[in-house]
């Protein structure tokens, strides 16, 4: 999982300030060079990763541009800049499965079901969000439990009933941090690097060939065996494909 810093002073705010200049410059192939030594000095910022991704853009890299944004998003769910530029290069190109029969759009199995909408709603929030809201609940709840021993008179029941209250919430707020975590949509979500990437029946290149999945496709990762993962569409269908035709949006430690 990222290790999530904001940009400081020193080499990765010089080369992040470098790519950008690069950028307004048109230099886009530069810029990424400079985001990208950023990164590698430590920096791990969503202003960062929105800047690569539409340096990537504008460099024609599709599948690197949605990449960054995905990993911005990470970082910040809720930033509008980063949703609306994901949204507009998505709506340049339409996620399909190509086979020698026909073309077909990648449907969300569960889009617009309550599933899909209850995901989606999570999607809004990072994980250290919710850890942090539940941590605050249980903080004021042992608060309102030291009252109720300090305290005397009919005072005590109320705080009796908040201490509770705030317990619940906290346990409660950890439910979808769970399914959150075990999530391979939020956990292990990649995006098509490759032109053309082969899904295949089985991990090797000689299986039956099930669909050909476009750059900047996303998919899920189930599991890896050797040079293959087992992945899954967004329609519930799943192959395996080559580790090399795709990255993690959360990298691998």
């Amino acid at each position: 999982m990222f290790i999530v810093a904001s940009l400081q002073a020193g080499d990765a705010t010089e080369l992040y300030s470098s790519g950008n200049q690069a950028y307004r410059d048109g230099e886009f192939t530069a810029a990424i060079d400079h985001y990208l030594e950023s990164i590698g000095s430590g920096a791990c910022d969503s202003r960062l990763y929105y800047n690569l991704g539409n340096a990537y853009f504008r460099d024609g890299q599709i599948g690197k541009a949605i990449l960054s944004l995905e990993r911005a998003r990470f970082l910040a769910p809720r930033d509008r800049d980063v949703l609306n530029n994901l949204e507009f290069i998505r709506k340049t190109r339409v996620d399909v499965i190509l086979d020698s029969e026909d073309r077909r759009p990648v449907a969300d199995v569960y889009e617009n079901t309550p599933i899909g909408l209850f995901y989606k709603l999570l999607g809004k929030f990072t994980f250290a969000e919710l850890v942090w809201a539940s941590a605050i609940f249980t903080i004021f709840g042992t608060v309102a439990l030291f009252l109720v021993f300090a305290l005397k008179g009919r005072i005590v029941r109320f705080f009796k009933v908040l201490a509770l209250i705030l317990w619940i919430f906290a346990g409660l707020i950890m439910i979808p941090y769970s399914l959150k975590r075990t999530s391979a949509w939020e956990t292990k979500k990649a995006i098509i690097l490759s032109e053309r990437a082969e899904l295949r029946s089985e991990p090797t290149n000689s299986s039956q060939l099930k669909y050909t999945l476009k750059e900047g496709m996303e998919v899920a990762v189930e599991e890896t065996r050797g040079d293959f993962s087992r992945v899954m569409l967004r329609n519930g269908e799943d192959g395996w494909l080559p580790n090399s035709a795709f990255e993690l949006v959360i990298p691998r430690q």
